[in-house]
């Protein structure tokens, strides 16, 4: 998994440094992806959908599946993350890494199982917009993109409730989370300092204080 997780490093730093900007891509070291990835398990108490709508390298879900795979019993493991893993990303070359940086993490499960009991791995990762994705999620877990989204009166129409001023993508994908999840599941999210006191996300904060409290926060 350190091998992937370094493959993923490198596509990043040899991403063009406007590009990076222009769409907001800051990727999730694997300590804090590891650390999210516990204490969202930790909270979503039921099996189901596990879903990263803007996975990015894949370091998050992989440290989802690397945490399953400690737990469980491989055959269970192995069954439960084909069933309900899965990542979203608008970069196909991302989603290829992602989608190999959770093979991985599934590999020692996959691996101790009888070779005539293995299943074949389907794709866990796919190129799309994580946001058109609307089915029920029991945990979705995301760094999402930072920065203004621009869409005008659509996003408004869709998001409204939570937007001040500008629209920003963190805004965004994490109402589309709160909107998705299953009765007791969890939103974990990379998000910006400016989450817990600017201005921009004061609509934002309020719609979670109301509908999803936030039950973990840490810097």
């Amino acid at each position: 998994s350190d091998g992937v997780r370094w493959l993923a490093d490198q596509y990043l730093a040899q991403l063009p440094r406007n590009l990076r900007a222009k769409h907001g891509r800051f990727y999730t070291p694997g300590a804090l992806a590891g650390i999210l990835a516990g204490q969202a398990l930790r909270l979503s108490g039921t099996d189901g959908p596990i879903v990263d709508p803007a996975c990015g390298g894949g370091s998050l879900l992989a440290a989802v599946v690397d945490r399953i795979v400690s737990e469980r019993e491989p055959g269970e493991a192995v069954r439960f993350v084909l069933e309900n893993v899965r990542g979203t990303d608008l970069d196909p070359v991302a989603v290829s890494v992602c989608d190999l940086a959770v093979r991985t993490a599934l590999l020692p499960a996959w691996a101790a199982l009888p070779e005539s009991s293995r299943p074949t791995l389907r794709p866990f990762a796919v190129v799309g917009d994580g946001l058109s994705d609307e089915r029920t999620a029991t945990l979705v877990i995301a760094n999402p993109p930072f920065g203004r989204v621009s869409g005008g009166d659509r996003v408004r129409a869709r998001h409204g409730r939570v937007l001040y001023v500008h629209a920003h993508w963190p805004t965004i994908f994490l109402h589309s989370a709160v909107s998705r999840l299953a009765s007791g599941g969890v939103a974990a999210f990379v998000l910006p300092a400016s989450f817990v006191g600017g201005m921009y996300f004061s609509r934002l904060r309020a719609f979670l204080i109301e509908t999803a409290p936030p039950a973990w926060l840490g810097f």
